[in-house]
């Protein structure tokens, strides 16, 4: 699996902590859809998944978003999608507390 997951190139971060990268052609080439294909894949099978993801990735794809309070933002590597990240927070924050 960690062959396949340097393979589709749609992950940035360190090794035990990845976050999805954002990428035109990986969208086209479906390979996003390939990588929830394959986590959906190892879940069914009670398999451990793609357990080279960040916490608060998971805790997004799942709408835990209580659970994103304690995120620290540095170690997102893009500067964008670290600004748009951060948005997410605040916002979700704020819903939260609602």
């Amino acid at each position: 699996m960690k062959h396949l997951i340097e393979c589709l190139g749609i992950f940035e971060g360190p090794s035990s902590s990845m976050h999805f990268g954002l990428d035109l052609i990986s969208v086209f080439k479906q390979r996003y859809f390939l990588a929830g294909q394959l986590c959906a894949w190892s879940a069914v099978h009670s398999g451990i998944g793609l357990n080279c993801l960040a916490p608060y990735v998971v805790s997004m794809m799942l709408g835990e978003f209580e659970q994103l309070d304690n995120l620290n933002s540095s170690v997102v590597t893009d500067e964008d999608f670290r600004r748009q990240l951060e948005t997410v927070i605040i916002i979700s924050f704020v819903f939260l507390i609602c």
